[in-house]
């Protein structure tokens, strides 16, 4: 952090360049696929309890990807990811039907291309709680949901803030690393 001179880890961005300076003392990181990142203390539920992880977070087809898809049947619940506080409901430009949840602690959490929303403007929603249908509205190439998590209106790996699935469990990541 010194050599690149930055105080807060968290404002990394996406395609910065770092210098990473060699000494026998540096330890080498490979991360073998853009599912392995590194925990966030803060941590939320899954937003579906069944899908398929189709495309991570980062640079896809030269556009920066603020958050990650999940590819399940249409109507499936979608869930707030923590207690929150809805802080918008309606369409957004190629999230189609969206809403925002506030969360403590300077979080936001963005949930895209639903078939229906189902809570309004300023409602309180806990944790596990069905806030919308999975759909396909929006920029979509199916069925999806788009889920994102911003802290400090900055978009973070959503990956970090959500539990490692269970190898055999019911949300699982696309071979090919999504598209």
């Amino acid at each position: 952090m010194a050599v690149n001179g930055l105080s807060n880890p968290r404002h990394l961005s996406a395609g910065q360049i770092l210098l990473i300076p060699a000494n026998r003392k540096t330890t080498s990181l490979t991360i073998s696929s853009p599912w392995a990142v590194v925990r966030a203390d803060r941590q939320f539920s899954w937003p579906v309890t069944i899908g398929l992880v189709s495309s991570p977070f980062g640079m896809r087809n030269g556009v920066m990807h603020d958050g990650i898809d999940i590819a399940a049947g249409a109507g499936t619940a979608v869930r707030a990811a923590d207690d929150g506080t809805v802080i918008f409901v309606g369409r957004l430009h190629g999230y189609g039907n969206a809403i925002i949840l506030k969360h403590f602690g300077g979080y936001v959490t963005v949930y895209g291309h639903n078939e229906r929303n189902l809570v309004s403007y300023e409602d309180a929603v806990m944790r596990g709680q069905v806030i919308a249908e999975l759909g396909s509205t929006g920029r979509a190439t199916g069925p999806n949901l788009h889920f994102e998590v911003r802290f400090q209106g900055q978009p973070q790996n959503p990956l970090a803030y959500l539990p490692q699935p269970s190898p055999n469990g019911a949300i699982s990541f696309a071979r090919n690393g999504g598209s």
